[in-house]
């Protein structure tokens, strides 16, 4: 799979890899097209290792759950919903990876727009993480 080469998607990428935050970029399509150093250690996956991934390998290597330990599934995942609706969306969730780490994250899933208002995919801001105990 290549990468987008779209203006704005290649903006965002620069913005997510210059940044000292976790970032995730997803294609409308819910493929993770791109995430930055930080969020490497929340996947537990190298970019450089991976490239783009679709959503069915991503949701793989991550399972997302709400605060009191129910599964998101697609109508509730807030990546899948912020794609679904082109809207801002501020949650908590828990985040568990295949090595069994858990996370407690604070996410910002936030729509990108050109110019035409054309929906290019959203970008993900892990605002904080908490590892479980």
């Amino acid at each position: 799979m290549t990468y987008p080469k779209e203006l704005e998607v290649i903006l965002a990428r620069h913005l997510a890899s210059s940044l000292a935050i976790p970032m995730f970029l997803i294609n409308p399509q819910a493929d993770l097209i791109y995430f930055n150093t930080l969020a490497e250690r929340i996947l537990g996956q190298r970019y450089d290792e991976t490239g783009v991934l679709t959503y069915a390998e991503w949701s793989t290597l991550m399972t997302f759950r709400d605060k009191d330990g129910n599964k998101l599934v697609e109508h509730n995942n807030p990546f899948l919903v912020s794609l679904r609706t082109e809207k801002l969306i501020n949650q908590q969730l828990w985040l568990e990876t295949i090595n069994q780490n858990k996370q407690c994250l604070t996410i910002s899933c936030i729509p990108l727009l050109g110019q035409t208002y054309h929906f290019f995919g959203v970008l993900v801001i892990v605002e904080s993480q908490v590892e479980a105990e």
